[in-house]
């Protein structure tokens, strides 16, 4: 049930309400609390994903639980997972409030558990992110128009009766 609620706040996390992402970012915190097996599983399964917001909310829960849970061995479990997700290969994200509540999780973790290892170097910044890809005037040009080919063609197949209700 965890796991399956995890996903479904994680959908939360990609609202444009900021209230909406900080409230789902609550809720995770107190869903999961110190079962840092799941959130270990979380921060492997939304690795990668395409929206940065949803990373950050994730980072940010497990961190919220770090803090609540100071003196739990287990969290070395999840610290160890971000560690080699985002700082080993000296290649953290570039995403800043991502980032930081990854060096979050693994300094209240050192502080936690002293079996506890890494390259604490690693963790602090100046750090090397890499350059994001920022695509050309071209390319930008291609995907709006893209945009408002598909728009316009859902705004042919709506019925009149919508347009009198919105305007």
């Amino acid at each position: 049930i965890k796991e399956l609620s995890s996903i479904v706040l994680s959908w939360l996390f990609t609202s444009s309400n900021r209230f909406v992402r900080d409230r789902a970012t609550k809720a995770f915190t107190n869903l999961i609390d110190d079962d840092f097996g799941i959130w270990k599983k979380a921060v492997d399964r939304f690795q990668g994903v395409n929206d940065p917001y949803v990373l950050e909310r994730v980072y940010a829960s497990a961190y919220g639980a770090c803090l609540r849970n100071p003196g739990d061995s287990e969290m070395s479990l999840l610290a160890e997972a971000v560690y080699q997700r985002e700082f080993k290969d000296c290649s953290p994200l570039p995403h800043f409030l991502a980032r930081d509540y990854a060096r979050g999780i693994i300094k209240a973790s050192l502080r936690a558990d002293t079996d506890f290892q890494v390259n604490t170097e690693l963790v602090a910044p100046p750090y090397e992110s890499p350059e994001p890809e920022i695509p050309s005037p071209k390319e930008l040009k291609q995907q709006w128009e893209s945009v408002v080919e598909a728009t316009e063609h859902d705004w042919e197949n709506l019925d009149s009766e919508w347009f009198d209700l919105i305007g």
